[in-house]
């Protein structure tokens, strides 16, 4: 039983897209354009400076694939709970 799980949980973690910054228009005012604009203009020139926000970011996917690593643990020892308390119902 922990083989199967330990295989999905390395694959359900290596399986995880990569995070890339993405600029997003927040809204249709002149503000919000002109930061877009500004944001994709500093991506295609390499002066974004989002090293310091892909690092907080890849901190996040790390806290997340931990977090989804525990998940699955978790909800693999709730299904052999529900398995022995069906065999102990069962005995009765």
């Amino acid at each position: 039983m922990k083989r199967p799980v330990l295989l999905i949980v390395v694959f359900c973690v290596f399986a995880q897209p990569t995070a890339a910054h993405q600029c997003v228009l927040e809204n249709s005012s002149a503000d919000a354009i002109q930061r877009y604009n500004n944001c994709k203009a500093d991506l295609l020139n390499g002066t974004a400076n989002h090293s310091v926000a892909h690092r907080d970011g890849s901190n996040q996917l790390e806290e997340l694939a931990r977090l989804r690593t525990e998940n699955a643990l978790l909800q693999a020892q709730l299904v052999e709970i529900k398995r022995r308390l069906l065999a102990l119902l069962g005995d009765l």
